[in-house]
């Protein structure tokens, strides 16, 4: 019925924000591969597709950041924010938490519809791409996380569909929090997107591989969780004043929550 058919366009609408590889969707069939580049932003903070690391930072944890030596770091995949190809933490998080909640709360619906994949697809769409922006140490303490890829610059460069836009014309890059410069708000934030993602992956599972997604998925989240309650109070502000957080308590609460259920 309608009802259906407007969970279904909520969900396709997702669909046309992808970015990174693997693009393909039979519903928004004009989308394809955007912003690829996005998987080999250079670990060079001169390079105007670089990252807001510092040298010294870089040179201390490249075994961590950058494990088989090629200088870049991979930051593919995700959601772009809006009509604009900037990729928020905040604004994914929500977005996903947000399905994922929906799913745990009224799985009957995705069920009835035949929609569960599809909701579970675009969680995991962003549980991947959270979990490659999570750089961790071998003891799984986390070291950097990258929570905004492009900036402010986005919106005076030249508009053009995502998969045909270069980056030599329209720079992408990346910024991260870390010990030095660290934030509660999107760590907290996406450390409640990983743990329930596992949550309704472990729900609906159906083979040993969700079973230890879903493990995987608690296990960063855990690691973000840890590096958010050491800074409470400290905010992300790389984006120009386009998401700027008031609060990062509700975020801390809201992962809490999640991690512990």
């Amino acid at each position: 019925g309608p009802w259906a058919e407007a969970l279904q366009k909520a969900l396709w609408f997702f669909n046309v924000n992808k970015s990174g590889p693997g693009v393909h969707c039979t519903d928004v069939q004009w989308r394809g591969d955007a912003h690829v580049g996005d998987g080999v932003i250079a670990l060079d903070p001169d390079d105007p597709n670089g990252v807001n690391l510092s040298q010294a930072f870089i040179d201390e944890h490249r075994a961590v950041l950058d494990p088989d030596g090629d200088g870049t770091v991979d930051l593919a995949g995700g959601y772009h924010d809006a009509g604009d190809y900037i990729k928020f933490t905040l604004t994914t998080a929500f977005a996903a938490s947000m399905i994922a909640w929906s799913v745990y709360e009224y799985p009957d619906s995705y069920t009835t519809t035949s929609l569960l994949d599809e909701a579970l697809g675009q969680v995991r769409w962003a549980a991947d791409y959270f979990m490659k922006s999570t750089f961790r140490d071998a003891d799984g303490k986390l070291v950097a996380f990258a929570h905004q890829v492009a900036d402010a610059s986005d919106h005076s460069c030249f508009w053009m569909p995502p998969e045909v836009r270069r980056t030599d014309l329209c720079p992408r890059k990346a910024y991260f929090v870390h010990e030095g410069r660290p934030a509660a708000d999107v760590t907290a934030a996406a450390a409640a997107t990983l743990a329930l993602t596992g949550i309704v992956t472990y729900a609906h599972r159906k083979t040993e591989a969700d079973v230890e997604y879903a493990e995987r998925c608690l296990d960063y989240a855990k690691a973000l969780y840890e590096f958010a309650a050491r800074h409470p109070e400290a905010r992300a502000s790389d984006d120009g004043g386009l998401y700027t957080s008031n609060s990062s308590t509700d975020d801390l609460a809201w992962a809490a929550l999640w991690i512990y259920l």
